[in-house]
């Protein structure tokens, strides 16, 4: 069986744990604060999003001003839905797709059919009329609606509403950490694992190779290396280095400075 861990790096795996963090942090809002907390969540996506606000033809559209505000104003029967938010008289003539009035048990079926078809990619990407470049706030924003699906911010909001609807029990990792290291490539952004080694002697003759491929030319790697890492892609790289399991850098050549010395 693959342990996956050897194919993620510690900086994915720390991204990863701040995530469920915060999603367990919601998860212990009292209802109140919970309302509130998802309305403002919501509302900075739709802005970021850059969705129309004459049309909601999606189901992120659907889930972030009308799902959504029905599930905070159920919470909180005190907070105060913006006129985007409040269902127009008009759309009652929509039986499957009305909030006002619907059951617990069919607006928990809503939350389930946007978790499954929802992407929530324009929080992270923009409109199509304006694209944006990276950005933390979207990327988080981005992970806590979608990048659990089952576990999200929705997910989690109906379970405070209709307790026992889902199973959020987090489930700890009795495993104990790899003893190998991890050749990896370092973006901007993310870093991609080239590979894994139980010895540092196998990992720095691959960590050697693959920085003598990067130096030729950063944008193109050779063919030859292509193909035994069986790798098809943008392999471009700020730096490549070899990590252990939490992280501590044993070796780092980094191609955007002079500096290539080990980080402490």
């Amino acid at each position: 069986m693959v342990d996956f861990r050897k194919l993620i790096s510690p900086r994915s795996r720390a991204k990863h744990a701040a995530v469920t963090d915060a999603l367990e942090e919601f998860s212990s809002l009292d209802a109140p604060e919970m309302a509130r907390s998802l309305l403002d969540m919501s509302r900075r996506a739709f802005e970021l999003a850059g969705y129309k606000e004459d049309r909601f033809y999606s189901y992120d559209e659907a889930a972030l001003v009308r799902i959504i505000p029905e599930i905070a104003l159920r919470l909180d029967p005190t907070v105060e839905l913006t006129e985007l938010e409040t269902a127009k008289p008009e759309e009652a003539e929509d039986k499957i797709t009305w909030v006002k009035g619907m059951s617990d048990e069919r607006l928990k079926e809503m939350v389930d059919s946007c978790v499954s078809h929802a992407s929530f990619a324009k929080i992270l990407h923009g409109s199509e009329d304006e694209r944006a470049g990276y950005d933390e706030e979207r990327e988080r924003l981005h992970d806590l609606f979608a990048g659990r699906r089952e576990t999200g911010i929705m997910v989690r909001a109906m379970e405070k509403l209709r307790p026992g609807s889902y199973d959020l029990e987090r489930k700890g990792s009795a495993r104990e950490d790899l003893t190998g290291v991890q050749v990896i490539v370092e973006r901007e952004h993310h870093d991609k694992v080239l590979g894994y080694f139980e010895d540092n002697t196998s990992a720095m003759d691959f960590y050697s190779e693959a920085k003598e491929n990067v130096e030729k030319d950063p944008e193109e790697w050779s063919e030859a290396f292509r193909e035994k890492l069986r790798w098809v892609g943008d392999l471009n790289a700020n730096a490549i280095s070899i990590q252990d399991f939490h992280g501590a850098v044993l070796e780092r050549h980094d191609f955007t400075s002079e500096d290539c010395s080990p980080e402490p």
